[in-house]
């Protein structure tokens, strides 16, 4: 299933898209999409993804908002940007543009960056190339625990030209098990543990982060020098055929920026 393009007066769309992980899927993000999540419940938000309440979600979104768990096009963006979440809090957020040539829709998947799927969108990002066709792919799952209780999952997938682009970890398996050990023998509790792996593990993501945004930068360097010869040229457009970033898909994306210094003494 693909994303709904709202279509602008010169025939360009721009699609904003979320992941919410009791939806276990991406979503067009619209005001009615808004009302639809905005009654999930506090309960529904701790248990995280389950076929039940995601289907209930679905069911409310039909015919308001298209819900899928892939976006198709080409790596265009990049960003980092800060914006209040619905508790008045500041948060980083991871955005991802990819840009459907055919159908002239831009589609911005926006993730917060300080969050175990958007720190694994970053580790996929490591490897990736601008310009590329890409999939991007994120779903909720349903997982059997060693105490044989039921949790909340979450896959992402990033391909791009049909193939798999592995991901580029941060944090060892060893190292992981080296911070439980610790903070078990001092009697934290899972949550806390939870939140200290995500904290290190979004410390060391900050120069992953860097590293692409400067590789963005290059690739909006060479696409200007490419569009400027052609111009000269007489072409009129950018050589490769792509159409450029709209400006109101500039502005839905938010300004680049590699993020101030993180506070971790809100929830995650």
């Amino acid at each position: 299933m693909g994303f709904v393009a709202r279509k602008n007066g010169s025939d360009n769309g721009v699609v904003n898209v979320q992941y919410n992980r009791v939806l276990g899927a991406m979503y067009e993000l619209n005001s009615a999409s808004k009302e639809v999540m905005g009654s999930i419940t506090d309960e529904e938000k701790r248990i995280g993804f389950r076929s039940s309440s995601a289907n209930a979600l679905i069911a409310k979104l039909e015919g308001k908002a298209v819900a899928s768990s892939a976006i198709e096009g080409n790596l265009i963006y990049v960003g980092v940007s800060s914006a209040e979440d619905s508790k008045g809090i500041s948060r980083e957020y991871l955005k991802v543009g990819i840009r459907d040539g055919e159908e002239k829709v831009t589609y911005f998947l926006s993730v917060p960056l300080r969050d175990e799927i958007g720190l694994e969108f970053v580790h996929r990002l490591a490897g990736a190339q601008f310009g590329e066709p890409t999939k991007i792919v994120a779903y909720g799952k349903e997982e059997k625990g060693n105490d044989g209780k039921i949790y909340s999952g979450h896959q992402t997938g990033l391909r791009q030209n049909g193939e798999t682009v592995p991901a580029v970890f941060v944090m060892t398996a060893d190292e992981r098990k080296a911070i439980r050990e610790k903070m078990k023998a001092e009697g934290d509790d899972n949550e806390s543990i939870r939140k200290e792996l995500l904290k290190q593990e979004y410390l060391k993501t900050k120069p992953q982060v860097e590293a692409i945004l400067a590789r963005y930068a290059e690739y909006q360097a060479e696409k200007k020098s490419v569009a400027e010869h052609a111009e000269h040229a007489g072409a009129g457009a950018a050589a490769d055929g792509e159409d450029p970033i709209l400006p109101e898909a500039k502005k839905s994306a938010g300004a680049t920026q590699s993020g101030g210094a993180p506070d971790f003494s809100d929830e995650f």
